[in-house]
Parts: structure tokens; C-alpha cells; sequence
């Protein structure tokens, strides 16, 4: 068994650095040098070494020297599968059974089963000699085959539909597998094990996956033999003029996205075309009047980020269609008349368009609908367009974005949240609250919020509510409230420019992800109470000026932030500690990031306590904070044992004029720490560090002025020994 598996397409244009990053980061170790091949090097060795680990090497066309990028030679359990349509690449790197790394012209890796793995080796063992790219799709196939279900199947397909490599969003990729009627409700499920047997990879982030080279070409080769799917997908491939009639008769699916298209056959015959894909040909700025006549079936159509001004009359053939994509084309500003002739359309997205909420008020089968607030118009007949919101009684998802005035909004936000509180089907909303006041209205009377509210378990049919709320406004960039943190699916919560906390305190009890900026009023986050806070995963807290601590433990009889993950504290100018008082077991121990910025108060940050409580704390910044003057204070953390903060990976410290230590002994083993930065720290003379500790530790980034100057206890072998680590700037 291999301790990890780790897979890598390495790209045309690659680099030795590129490719140790990308192994670095899958071993969840920090770069060195950006260009220090030998340091780099070093880094990945250590950690093999230790390790039975499989690197699948995919794409390969050049010759990679492995023993200059992960020295391979020294390290005994470690095995490499290359990857490459080229037999010549196996002769020049001279791979042969004596060597630690195989070559097969192909491989992915299946759902982590290192068994099944090992038997499909030795049948691409058996088939080695052969030539020919048909004979690795071939071979490719038994990763589609073990799929367990034809919506599995198809789904897979389906990705073949965008450009190889190309960053696939999942909401929308879900969205059209649901619409397409390929999935029910467990469009994630599919997703997530398409990832888990490597047949889609995930960007990372979380909102986007990626489909191989190799792995699409497998699929379009299925999709060619196949009845019920015929695929013309030419997806970014510099198109000027669309593909043939001929072409377009046949196919049940169509991709010419991202392309340079200025135009479209006036009226292709499309009988049993289902999804139509035409996003961001930004040339396209007419669509033919009977472009749509034939295309009786269709049930996808995505035409965001096109130059069109106006849809055509067939557009109301389209009786099937269940997804409409508008959102970007800035100068679409009129609807076709008959729009209501769509009576199966779940999906519409008319963000930053020109159109208003008036011209698609008759889709009342609507599921889910995205708008901007400019949709909603700004001229005298407002309480009209208001009263539209409210017709879309079967809505399930809604959002609204902001960019327009705010004083229209100001004056408009109450009655708009009356509007959206009617719509009892909702399951998930992202929506901006002017006033704490529009917040209060809507959770007083929606009663899909109610039900969510008073649930004490997660309901045990159908979806939970989610909702990624702002409450209050500055500027615009408050808004955009999608992406502001780690995981989409967390329920957000963003409070700008308020004051007290009684207003908001239902909706931060479940809450995932918190905002807290500008507020006055409290000195502590701990006064929003403790109750209220037990779901936090995420806190971020911007221009608090009257918060001097983050919480005070008085009185507290009960683990605190104990599922809390990411804490990022910046610009609060009276902040004097993050813990105040007693530290009740439990608390922050999850706590994977903490971020001080400006903050030029504090002088405190791990008081009496807490440090016992930080044992999966990673990464530790602290920047321009003008009293720190040591990191970890004597005085507060007297006996303290050697293992604290073992999981510390990363520590940076920048521009504390007045830090004079990290810790005052060099007693800590600082057992997981790999990187340090220090900037601007003129009065730290000496690093926490002897022969024996921080063993872990790969580069100490700083001034060479600064490093001149640090004192040593010993003749300087703890100097010489953390000297080669040091990267000068």
C-alpha cells in the first residue's frame, strides 16, 4: 500500500520548478526559493524519504530529469508512473523493471484502490509494445467502465462537451446535468466521485474541476460510438464561422464556446440537439430570426457573455427548454414578446443585462433565477417592477447583485425583502440587506427562513436552506459577497457599518462564515454571544475600531470557537489581545490560520492558556502590530512544555519596529515548522532555534542586514547549520 498517491499533468511549456510545486503542494509542503531547484529539491526528498508514495507523471513529452527535481535515487519506496503518448520518451529516460519508475503510455488512477491499480499495471504491462493513440483510449476505458450507473456514466461525457483543461464551474456543471434531466438532486455526489477515481480533477477551490487532456479525448471517442450522445464540441478552438449544417443536423449536443463566431446558420435543422453552448463568442451580436425553429428539444442554452442586443421570435419554440444563460451580454435589451410560451424553464440568469424584471415576470415556472439589481430598473414605476419578485411563487434559489446606486437601493431594499419573504419554496438566498431594519422583515416573515431557523437537525428530505447575506453597505466590493470565502457551500454572513448585536444574532447562530466591518458598539466579538457563534468556521473582522478583545473569558463555562478554522483580525486600532481572561478546554482548537494586520494596540497574542489550546495552528501572520514585543510571551506562558504548536507550518512576521523575541528560549521543538518570514523586525536579535529543533525547517526568508546582525549562544554552528536555509531579499 502506498502511504500517497500523488498525479500530475505536466504541461507543454513545463519547468523543473513548476513541476516541484505542484508535487510540493499535494504534499502540503511550502516552496523554498522560487527558482531554487536544489532547495526545492531537498524539500521534497525529506519528505519522501519517509514515505511510500506512487507520482503519476501524465502528459509527458520531454525527458524529466527526476533525480534533479525530487532525487528520486536516494529515496527507497517511492514509484513513478509515466505517463505519454511516446514510446522515444521511455528510451531517453532509460526506464526499464531495475529502475524505481515503470512506464506505461497511460494510467489514471481509480477511486484510490491501489489493488484495482496494481491489476490494470499489469494488463498495461501486457500491452507496452503496442502503438497508436486509439490503443491508450482503449485502455483508458476501464476507468469509464467500472463507473457503477449510466448517470455516472453520461455525467463523465458530458464534461467532454469544454475544452481539455479548461476550469469547469460546478454550480453550472450541475445545473446542466439536472436540467438535462442526467441527475435528480445528487448532482454533487456524482461530482465528487468523478474526482474521487480521477476521472475529473478538482481546481482546488472548490467551485471548479478540470477535465484531462487524454481523459476527454477518451471520452469523445466513447461519445462517437455511442447512440443517444453525438457530441460537436469545438470549444475555444479560434472559430470565425460556425461548423457546417451537416454537422449541426446530427448532434444531440453542441459546444462552440469561447470561440470568435460573428455569426449562426439562419435555421439549422436541430431536432434532437438538448444542450446548445455559445458563451463568451463576445463577436456575436445577432442571433438569426428563425434560428431556433427546429430545436424542439433543447433544454440547455447558454449565451452569457455574447455581444447579442436582442433574442429572436423562435426563441418561444424552445417548449423543452429548461436553463437559459444571459448573464454578461451588457447590451441584451429586449426579450422576445412571447417569453411566457417557456412554460418548462427552470433556470433563467439575467445578470448585468439590460433587461428588466418586467419582461420575464410571465416565467412563473422559474426555479432558480439570478439578477442584478440594475434588473429591477430605477425609473417612477418601482413599486411595479417591486411587486414582480413575488410572482415567482416556485422559486427554490434567488440572488441578486449589486451594481447600481446604492441610494436607489437604500430606498428600495424593505420592500423588495417583503417581496422575497413571500417566496416560501426558497432553499437558498444571496441577498443584500440595506438596513438591519430589511434583515429584521425578512426573518420575521419568510416563512422558508422560519422553517430553517427552527429546525434542531438537518430536515430529513430534501435540501437545507444556505444563504450568503450582507447586511449593510459602504461600497460596492461589500457586496459580492459569492467567493469572499474558502467554501461556497458555507452559509456567509457579512455586518457593515452596524452598531449593537441584537439585530443580527439569529442569522450568526447559522452562520458558517463570518464578516464583522466598521461596526461600533461592542468591544469584544464574544459580546455577539458565545451561543451564537458555536457553527463559525471562518471570522474575519475589518475596521473595528471599538473592539479591544476578541473574546473575554469571564464567566464562560464552556469551550469557545471550537469549530472556528480561519481567524483574520485587520485595522482594528484598539485591539489589546485576542483572549482575555480564563480559556475553558475546547476552545480554537481547530484553528488553523490566524492573521493579525495593523493592529497597533496589541500587545498580547497568545495570553495565559490559549497556546495549549492552538494544536492544529499552521500559519501564523502578524504584521505592522507596533506593540508586539514577543510572540510568544514569558511572562503569560511560564513552563511552557516542548510541543506546543505542532502543526505550525508557516510563520511570518513583518514590520514590528518593537519585537524583541519569538519565544525567549529555544526549549519548543517547533516540530512542523518549515517556513519562517521576517521583515522589518530591527530589535529581534535572536531565533528561538538550537541543533535540534525545528528539524522540519526548509527557509528563513528575510534582510541580510537583519540575519549579520542576530546574536548566537553557541560558536555558530546553530548559525551554520540555519544559514543555507536563508533566502535574501
Amino acid at each position: 500500500m502506498f502511504d500517497i498517491v500523488i498525479r500530475v499533468t505536466v504541461p507543454k511549456e513545463w519547468s523543473e520548478v513548476g513541476l516541484q510545486q505542484k508535487i510540493m503542494r499535494r504534499l502540503n509542503l511550502n516552496m523554498g526559493g522560487p527558482t531554487d531547484i536544489e532547495e526545492n529539491t531537498q524539500i521534497i526528498f525529506e519528505e519522501l524519504k519517509k514515505k511510500k508514495c506512487l507520482i503519476l507523471l501524465d502528459e509527458v513529452c520531454h525527458r524529466i530529469d527526476l533525480e534533479n527535481v525530487i532525487g528520486i535515487h536516494g529515496i527507497q519506496d517511492c514509484k513513478v508512473v509515466l505517463a505519454s503518448r511516446d514510446r522515444g520518451i521511455c528510451r531517453v529516460m532509460d526506464v526499464d523493471e531495475d529502475n524505481q519508475y515503470k512506464f506505461a503510455n497511460t494510467f489514471k488512477k481509480m477511486g484510490g484502490d491501489i489493488q484495482r491499480w496494481r491489476e490494470e499495471l499489469g494488463r498495461l504491462q501486457n500491452w507496452m509494445n503496442k502503438e497508436g493513440g486509439d490503443a491508450v483510449l482503449e485502455r483508458l476505458e476501464f476507468c469509464y467502465n467500472s463507473l457503477d450507473s449510466d448517470a455516472k456514466k453520461d455525467c463523465f461525457l458530458y464534461c467532454a462537451i469544454y475544452s481539455e483543461e479548461c476550469e469547469i464551474y460546478i454550480r453550472c456543471l450541475v445545473e446542466y446535468w439536472r436540467v438535462e434531466g442526467l441527475i435528480h438532486d445528487n448532482g454533487h455526489e456524482i461530482l465528487g466521485h468523478l474526482i474521487n477515481v480521477s476521472l475529473l480533477e478538482s481546481s482546488g477551490n472548490k467551485k471548479s474541476v478540470k477535465m484531462n487532456k487524454v481523459l476527454r479525448e477518451m471520452a469523445l471517442k466513447i461519445l462517437s460510438e455511442t447512440e443517444h450522445l453525438r457530441f460537436l464540441a469545438k470549444p475555444r478552438e479560434g472559430l470565425h464561422e460556425p461548423p457546417n449544417p451537416e454537422e449541426w443536423q446530427q448532434a444531440s449536443h453542441i459546444s462552440l464556446m469561447d470561440n470568435k463566431l460573428h455569426s449562426l446558420p439562419e435555421t439549422p435543422d436541430c431536432r434532437d440537439l438538448l444542450t446548445l453552448l455559445l458563451q463568451r463568442n463576445e463577436n456575436l451580436i445577432a442571433i438569426p430570426e428563425l434560428f431556433f425553429t427546429s430545436m424542439c428539444c433543447l433544454r440547455v442554452l447558454d449565451l452569457h457573455g455574447t455581444g447579442i442586443e436582442s433574442l429572436p421570435s423562435s426563441l418561444c419554440r424552445l417548449i423543452c427548454l429548461g436553463g437559459l444563460y444571459l448573464n454578461s451580454c451588457i447590451n441584451l435589451v429586449g426579450l422576445p414578446t412571447d417569453i411566457d410560451a417557456l412554460e418548462r424553464l427552470e433556470v433563467l440568469d439575467i445578470r448585468r443585462t439590460r433587461l428588466s424584471l418586467c419582461q420575464i415576470s410571465t416565467l412563473t415556472s422559474l426555479k432558480i433565477l439570478r439578477i442584478s439589481l440594475s434588473n429591477f430598473g430605477m425609473g417612477s414605476q418601482t413599486q411595479n417592477r417591486l411587486a414582480n419578485v413575488s410572482s415567482f411563487a416556485l422559486l427554490e434559489e434567488f440572488g441578486i447583485d449589486i451594481d447600481s446606486p446604492l441610494t436607489w437601493w437604500a430606498q428600495n431594499g424593505e420592500e423588495i425583502a417583503k417581496e422575497v419573504a413571500t417566496l416560501k419554496k426558497l432553499t437558498s438566498l444571496q441577498f443584500c440587506f440595506p438596513t438591519v431594519q430589511c434583515l429584521e422583515i425578512f426573518i420575521r416573515t419568510s416563512p422558508a427562513w422560519k422553517d430553517f431557523f427552527n429546525r434542531t437537525s438537518p430536515a430529513p428530505e430534501g435540501p437545507s436552506f444556505t444563504f450568503q447575506f450582507a447586511v449593510g453597505y459602504h461600497n460596492l466590493t461589500c457586496f459580492q459577497i459569492l467567493g469572499s470565502f474558502d467554501d461556497p457551500s458555507d452559509n456567509c454572513l457579512k455586518f457593515i457599518d452596524g452598531k449593537g448585536t441584537d439585530h443580527i444574532l439569529k442569522v450568526l447562530a447559522k452562520t458558517d462564515a463570518f464578516g464583522l466591518f466598521k461596526h461600533k458598539g461592542v468591544s469584544r466579538l464574544s459580546d455577539f454571544g458565545i451561543e451564537n457563534m458555536n457553527e463559525l468556521l471562518i471570522c474575519s473582522i475589518e475596521e473595528c475600531n471599538e473592539i479591544e478583545t476578541i473574546i473575554d473569558g469571564t464567566g464562560i463555562t464552556q469551550s469557545v470557537l471550537e469549530y472556528l478554522r480561519h481567524l483574520h483580525i485587520k485595522n482594528v486600532l484598539k485591539l489589546k489581545s485576542i483572549w482575555q481572561g480564563p480559556v475553558h478546554a475546547g476552545s480554537l482548537t481547530r484553528l488553523r490560520t490566524l492573521t493579525l494586520v495593523k493592529c497597533p494596540q496589541l500587545e498580547n497574542i497568545f495570553s495565559n492558556g490559549i497556546i495549549q489550546q492552538l494544536s492544529k495552528l499552521e500559519d501564523l501572520r502578524v504584521e505592522e502590530c507596533d506593540k508586539i514585543q514577543e510572540i510568544i510571551m514569558e511572562s503569560e506562558n511560564d513552563g511552557l512544555v516542548s510541543n506546543q504548536l505542532p502543526r505550525l507550518k508557516t510563520l511570518t512576521l513583518l514590520n514590528l519596529q518593537t519585537l524583541t523575541s519569538i519565544w525567549g528560549g529555544d526549549s519548543l521543538e517547533w516540530r512542523s515548522l518549515q517556513v519562517i518570514e521576517i521583515s522589518m523586525c530591527p530589535k529581534l536579535k535572536r531565533l528561538p532555534f538550537n541543533n535540534d529543533n525545528a528539524t522540519k525547517l526548509r527557509s528563513i526568508k528575510g534582510q541580510r542586514a537583519w540575519w549579520e546582525a542576530l546574536e548566537w549562544k553557541d560558536d555558530g554552528a546553530i548559525k551554520q547549520r540555519l544559514e543555507s536555509l536563508c533566502i535574501f531579499n
